[in-house]
């Protein structure tokens, strides 16, 4: 494992984590998340 790889998987944890940070948080409120709550 090289430096190569180590920021192969941080660049593809950042992509994973921007494209599922955003969407996830931005449709579970307006879906009822904090209306069940």
């Amino acid at each position: 494992m090289g430096s190569g790889e180590l920021g192969r998987v941080r660049h593809c944890l950042r992509l994973v984590c921007s494209l599922a940070s955003p969407p996830a948080t931005r449709a579970r409120p307006p879906q009822g998340d904090a209306s069940g709550t």
